[in-house]
């Protein structure tokens, strides 16, 4: 079996991260090695070490960023020391609202999601869920 990688931050109380970590689950099982970047550029650069060890050790792996961003800020370092090419069987994935990874790596398989259409349909729950209710409630009046 592949090894998987997720890259995120914080899982437990971000709904989000939560669905998507659980549909992950389900796929891949239990044996899913999660890296943590943090906040600081300090914690960043401590899981890029990490992430770069374990491709080495194991280029038979899958990537899954639960973020764009930490696509961003890791495949162009990996690509320039030369842990992922065109020769490693490393495979890449995760959520994006850009191209920006694409572009990096033609290679990365992309989830594309639109932060409009999101917010869009958040708000329109949120109001058919206010037609019924009494407005004041939620304003806290």
């Amino acid at each position: 079996m592949k090894n998987v990688i997720v890259l995120t931050n914080q899982i437990k109380g971000i709904s989000t991260r939560e669905q998507r970590f659980s549909g992950i689950k389900s796929i891949y099982g239990k044996d899913i090695q999660i890296i943590k970047p943090g906040n600081t550029k300090f914690s960043q650069d401590e899981a890029y070490q990490l992430l770069k060890k374990m491709l080495v050790k194991n280029p038979n792996t899958l990537i899954f960023a639960l973020k764009e961003k930490w696509l961003l800020e890791y495949l162009p370092k990996l690509i320039n020391e030369n842990v992922l090419n065109d020769n490693k069987p490393t495979q890449i994935t995760g959520f994006s609202d850009t191209n920006f990874s694409y572009i990096i790596n033609d290679k990365v398989k992309l989830i594309k999601q639109n932060p409009f259409v999101i917010g869009e349909s958040a708000t329109n729950l949120l109001l058919d869920d206010l037609k019924n209710e009494n407005i004041y409630k939620y304003l806290g009046f």
